[in-house]
């Protein structure tokens, strides 16, 4: 059914605005630009700002959700809201609850900027284990210096984790993570031992 904004009820003739025919409604939401749809998107989402807190962090993830499903990007989430801090902009007039001219280009400025920092962050993070390493000085073949190795893709494990990812015994996954053979034990493992190193 075709609708319009303003005018009659019964005739377009003095309608605003004629929006396109039902039949086209496909096609042309298919044609829209990806990055454009996830800005007015994003500024429909906070102009009716839902909820009383973490409106922000849903608007990014429904920036990333179309950006996955418009193939945008395919692996990882990108972290807009962290680019967006360093340079805060707003994306809406608020007056006319639309996306501010520009805020488009803005976003996709904020995306590559992103990217960028998260390709940074990840090669530290993978440099990690060999930081770990040089301060823990665990023993060869031992389920610390595993862990060691395991560590930046689960930063938070407890024995059973150690024992299904090491192949350690649960002595050893123990050891590894208290520094005792048992749960209960105040004796600081080489890995905290490396932690509390890394914190000094």
């Amino acid at each position: 059914m075709q609708n319009w904004i303003g005018g009659s009820d019964r005739s377009t003739l003095r309608a605003a605005r004629v929006p396109p025919h039902p039949d086209r409604v496909g096609e042309l939401m298919d044609d829209l630009d990806p990055v454009a749809q996830a800005t007015i998107a994003h500024a429909q989402f906070e102009s009716t700002h839902p909820f009383t807190g973490g409106n922000g962090r849903v608007g990014s993830a429904l920036i990333n959700g179309i950006s996955r499903r418009r193939a945008l990007i395919t692996g990882v989430a990108v972290p807009i809201a962290s680019a967006h801090g360093l340079r805060p902009r707003p994306l809406l007039r608020p007056r006319l609850r639309a996306p501010d001219p520009g805020c488009d280009r803005y976003l996709a400025g904020a995306a590559s900027t992103a990217s960028r920092e998260a390709q940074v962050s990840a090669a530290n993070i993978f440099a990690l284990p060999d930081v770990w390493r040089d301060k823990v000085k665990a023993r060869a073949g031992s389920a610390a210096a595993e862990l060691l190795t395991l560590l930046s893709s689960p930063p938070i494990v407890d024995a059973d984790d150690v024992k299904r990812l090491s192949g350690a015994s649960t002595t050893g996954a123990y050891r590894a993570i208290t520094g005792s053979s048992t749960p209960a034990s105040s004796d600081p493992s080489p890995v905290q031992a490396g932690h509390d190193l890394g914190r000094r």
